[in-house]
């Protein structure tokens, strides 16, 4: 369970990671 939580947790912000990421490209572009 509590692992299951974790790795939630971790694709949750690699997401939000990446449409920051996205988001920081295209308005420097």
């Amino acid at each position: 369970m509590c692992s299951d939580l974790k790795y939630a947790l971790i694709t949750t912000v690699g997401i939000l990671a990446i449409i920051a990421i996205f988001g920081i490209i295209v308005c420097m572009n």
